[in-house]
């Protein structure tokens, strides 16, 4: 368009390069159009299409030497570009029946609009080489205006989607009870921080959450497990928590030495105490947790094997307490010392 503009000397001093634009542009034009229906079809032809590619360079660059050669203008070689695009063309078109026929081209059908557009602009435009010169450029830049408004539309229907898969997916990844991640996601995070750091595992359970519920209602009881939440987020600072289901809730604290954790755990159930009192509902709740020191790299599933074990010993004497695996095995290794009997 700038090629045939009355103003292209206001841009260009000598314009007579411009001349040859027209020509350019239908010789390169099946170029961006393969590229455009590749990325809309997902790879699926790509290989067709960078053969489709290399023979429109192909021919580019042999008309183009035999215009520079003064051998043959770009008008008598144009037949060679025309059967480029009619080739191009029909490709495209295989593809998309194919695509038709196994349903996939549902996913693209906007943007085939706009490729067909564009498609019957470069027809014209190939039309306008030999007849209308005063409108060269005027046909592709109608189509391609087509096609991005079309993307456009596209675009934004796919941005859409992604936001509402994403507000779908952190719906069905938080509990919407206590606002944790729920055991899927929050096992996935712990691993990730356990691959980094050295820490604690712990396992929590909510005790008495049965009998909260038959005198008081599962409020009361939902009432109790929000407490829970809350606590573990406050008095875990920096910590992985997720719960796990039920009344069952389990942490990652990274960074940790046993003495640490030990403070972390008293202030969780003193501040857990302290806020399940306030109302009679609540006030039956208490905490067991199991808990088992954690190398940067090992292997989740036997940590946590070890703090349900640590948990279960706490369940088993008495609930309302919290325990170490690593300390229960310090205890099973002084009972089985032979010189312990000996003594």
């Amino acid at each position: 368009m700038l090629g045939e503009s009355k103003l292209r000397q206001l841009f260009v001093s000598n314009a007579s390069i411009l001349s040859n634009m027209c020509f350019f542009v239908v010789m390169l034009c099946p170029v961006p159009i393969m590229f455009y229906i590749d990325s809309v079809q997902q790879g699926r032809y790509r290989k067709i299409y960078h053969v489709a590619e290399c023979i429109t360079c192909v021919d580019f660059v042999i008309c183009t030497a035999l215009q520079l050669l003064n051998i043959a203008d770009f008008i008598s070689t144009m037949f060679l570009s025309h059967l480029v695009i009619a080739g191009t063309f029909l490709t495209i078109f295989i593809t998309i029946c194919r695509d038709l026929i196994k349903g996939t081209a549902k996913h693209y059908k906007l943007p085939l609009i706009g490729l067909v557009a564009a498609m019957i602009a470069v027809m014209l435009e190939v039309t306008a080489v030999y007849r209308v010169v005063s409108l060269s450029g005027i046909f592709i830049a109608t189509g391609l205006v087509v096609l991005l408004v079309v993307t456009l539309i596209q675009t934004m229907d796919r941005i859409r989607e992604l936001e509402l898969a994403r507000q779908r997916e952190a719906r069905e990844s938080l509990d919407y009870l206590t606002g944790l991640p729920m055991r899927h996601k929050g096992e996935k995070l712990i691993l990730e921080k356990m691959q980094k750091h050295d820490g604690c595992l712990g396992f929590v359970d909510m005790d008495n959450l049965k009998k909260i519920n038959d005198v008081y209602g599962h409020k009361a009881g939902d009432c109790a497990l929000r407490l829970v939440g809350a606590m573990l987020t406050e008095c875990m600072e920096n910590a992985v928590v997720c719960r796990l289901g039920g009344d069952e809730f389990l942490f990652y604290l990274p960074e940790a030495s046993e003495a640490e954790v030990s403070v972390r755990i008293r202030k969780l159930f003193d501040s857990f105490s302290a806020a399940k009192n306030v109302t009679a509902e609540t006030s039956p709740a208490s905490l067991s947790c199991g808990l088992c020191m954690c190398r940067q790299g090992g292997n989740f599933e036997e940590y946590y094997i070890k703090a349900d074990k640590a948990l279960y010993y706490v369940k088993q004497n008495g609930k309302n307490s919290y325990r170490f695996y690593e300390e229960l095995q310090r205890i099973k290794n002084r009972e089985n010392d032979p010189r312990k009997g000996a003594r």
